[in-house]
């Protein structure tokens, strides 16, 4: 059996930040001398409980003191970024860790999205808009001209191919990291988005409090993402589910000070 974690993380707010972050890390050390496989981590910008902030950052910071995991963002919320952004940091930590990285995708939390003012738009839209563009930044050559209903990415006045302005910065693994999407139920928008481009082959296992669906897929050839293995791991549950484990994570964390 191959084990792999998922870092919420839950501390008590009124806890020390550089405390928790520590623990994070030590958790996640831990994890990789045991022999764990993956280490999926979350992030959230506006939450004194889950603490968190950069995902990619944090998993940065771990890259030597983890020679074997593998990290995976859980999740990037890509409506919170602009896809060139996105796409130049996940390349970067891409070859940080050595290629041992899954690029976990998902719309992300409503109290982030408000404090950046778009609480109101389509998540799950804008987030399938940028990993398209992310897959065409790496994909495609430059000068770069890549326009849709939330993002605009242009690098025609600028490009200078021989000092490299213009281009960007492709991942380790080709064509891209293996991609996970994020679903609160069956039948949400993630999964359908995550069709359009893989042939699924899925098996759920419920529980009362939670359902956990791991699916793997195969890439579609017409949607251009060429012959690489993809995973598509989605985690289902309702909003109660989430109240329940994060005050137990709570009641835990306060148990174990």
């Amino acid at each position: 059996m191959k084990l792999g974690f998922f870092i919420q993380p839950v501390h008590p707010p009124s806890r020390a930040y550089a405390d928790v972050l520590r623990e994070d890390r030590e958790a996640v050390v831990l994890a990789d001398r045991l022999g764990y496989r993956e280490a999926f981590i979350g992030e959230h910008l506006v939450d004194a409980a889950e603490t968190i902030t950069s995902s990619l950052a944090f998993i940065a910071s771990l890259a030597d003191a983890c020679p074997s995991i593998t990290f995976g963002t859980g999740v990037l919320p890509l409506a919170n970024y602009h896809p060139a952004m996105a796409a130049a940091q996940v390349a970067m930590v891409d070859h940080l860790v050595g290629g041992r990285f899954v690029l976990g995708v998902g719309p992300g939390v409503p109290g982030d999205a408000e404090a950046l003012g778009h609480l109101g738009s389509d998540r799950n839209r804008k987030s399938q808009e940028a990993l398209s563009h992310m897959l065409r930044l790496w994909r495609d050559e430059p000068p770069y001209r890549i326009e849709g209903e939330f993002y605009r990415t242009v690098t025609e006045k600028s490009f200078d191919r021989d000092i490299g302005v213009g281009i960007a910065v492709r991942p380790l693994q080709l064509p891209h990291p293996p991609i996970a999407i994020t679903s609160i139920r069956p039948d949400a928008k993630g999964p359908h988005a995550a069709g359009s481009r893989f042939l699924l082959s899925c098996h759920a296992d419920q529980a009362r409090e939670g359902r956990l669906a791991r699916c793997h897929a195969r890439p579609s050839r017409p949607a251009g993402l060429g012959p690489h293995r993809e995973s598509l791991r989605r985690t289902a549950g309702d909003r109660g589910d989430r109240k329940d484990c994060r005050g137990t994570g709570q009641r835990v964390a306060q148990r174990s000070r």
